[in-house]
């Protein structure tokens, strides 16, 4: 599961620098949610077997983290900067993802702490453009 992780985040990282435009947000939200859903419900369905350890469910942080780091590094382009509604679902997306992880293992209780700080560090920066377009 571990090198699932790691192939799925190197290629999220591959798509973005050779084939992401702007304009296909909806398919950036696509791929990044979807793998984070996807690496979610792998941990729920280990869980329900009584079979989820720390490893297994700690492989589904890094989809989640992924998509945070990536909404911060498209806060330049107007597509996700001037659209709330996409900033905001991309965010409830990876911290519900987040929340969900700490509710099945109890080990991974700061993981929504490290989520929540780096959304308010993407809400900081968000607003703080914001206020400069509006000066």
């Amino acid at each position: 599961m571990c090198w699932s992780v790691l192939g799925t985040v190197l290629f999220q990282f591959l798509w973005v620098v050779d084939q992401y435009d702007p304009s296909r947000v909806g398919t950036a939200m696509a791929i990044f949610l979807g793998f984070g859903v996807l690496y979610l419900t792998v941990s729920v369905a280990a869980w329900r077997r009584g079979s989820l350890n720390l490893w297994l469910a700690g492989t589904a942080v890094a989809p989640s983290v992924t998509t945070l780091f990536f909404i911060l590094t498209q806060l330049v382009t107007p597509v996700i900067a001037n659209q709330p509604t996409v900033l905001y679902t991309f965010l409830l997306g990876a911290d519900l993802t987040l929340l969900a992880l700490s509710v099945l293992n109890a080990r991974l209780c700061h993981v929504p702490v490290l989520g929540g700080g780096l959304t308010f560090c993407i809400f900081s920066i968000w607003i703080g453009r914001l206020a400069e377009c509006l000066q």
